[in-house]
């Protein structure tokens, strides 16, 4: 199961771009940014938010979680500049998404 975000915003493009790495089974992404209204990092940067990814996918089993952790990152690199917290959640199958 995925859920495509509908516009071309950041969480579009996080979203986008963590399915061209990994080609998951499944993938959310949430933009929390909202949780943050106010916040001294959301006030001074107001054009990075705050998302969380929750994904599924092949190419993390085996792996530990610093592993993935960094596969991610990696992935989302060319992102970062939109990126002010990243959370996330790798299940090990789409059943619990």
């Amino acid at each position: 199961m995925s859920t495509k975000p509908n516009s071309s915003s950041s969480q579009y493009q996080i979203y986008t771009r963590l399915q061209q790495v990994f080609s998951p089974s499944s993938l959310v992404v949430h933009d929390d940014s909202h949780k943050h209204h106010g916040h001294k990092g959301a006030l001074e940067n107001p054009d990075k938010g705050h998302f969380h990814v929750v994904i599924s996918a092949i190419s993390l089993r085996n792996k530990n979680l610093l592993q993935q952790h960094r596969m991610i990152y990696q992935a989302l690199s060319p992102l970062m500049h939109r990126i002010h917290a990243l959370q996330i959640t790798i299940k090990k199958d789409d059943s619990s998404l």
